[in-house]
């Protein structure tokens, strides 16, 4: 009977022993895997954040070159010859909304910086684009002077933009939190 006894027990350690390796080997891949989920998860994240702030730098030079290349005094501002046709306000619409889409991205994608340094390019565009627009066809250099400080704050704005995400694409993203579905 000794010898049954310790039979089952053999037989029963094995099992459990059995048992247990294999959980913890379904473990450790388990684990493996959620680490290799997560890191595919940060460069998903990564590239749509590239991607969201490549569109809105993109979004504000267009929109910036549109409004140069129709406003009245052009020739006054950059020194070229007077325009030859009327502004096309039409295309410098239309580039400020593919600006605020752009805008819209962003804040979706975040970060928090990035979130406000966005803001700050679509406000500073705003009130260039706006103090062009009231420039329009009067000859007051109050306008003139509050055109060119606007653009040089909306070039300002770009700097700063391009330099954090650049901070923000070039640094770590977390892999706290649970795994992505």
């Amino acid at each position: 009977m000794d010898q049954g006894i310790a039979a089952v027990i053999g037989a029963a350690i094995g099992l459990f022993g059995g048992a247990a390796g294999a959980w913890a080997s379904t473990a450790a891949i388990r684990g493996q895997t959620t680490t290799q989920v997560r890191h595919e998860d940060i460069k998903w994240k990564r590239e749509l954040r590239r991607n969201a702030y490549v569109a809105l730098l993109a979004a504000a030079d267009r929109a910036e070159r549109a409004a140069l290349s129709n406003i009245p005094h052009r020739h006054t501002y950059l020194g070229d010859p007077p325009m030859a046709t009327s502004p096309n306000l039409t295309e410098v619409a239309k580039m400020e909304e593919e600006l605020r889409r752009a805008w819209q991205t962003v804040r979706l994608e975040g970060p928090d910086a990035m979130r406000g340094a966005a803001t700050y390019v679509l406000g500073s565009y705003a009130s260039w684009s706006y103090a062009l627009k009231e420039w329009g066809t009067s000859t007051d250099e109050a306008l003139q002077r509050k055109v060119s400080d606007n653009h040089s704050e909306l070039r300002s704005a770009v700097n700063s933009f391009l330099e954090k995400a650049t901070k923000v694409l070039e640094g770590p993203l977390s892999l706290k939190g649970p795994a992505p579905l």
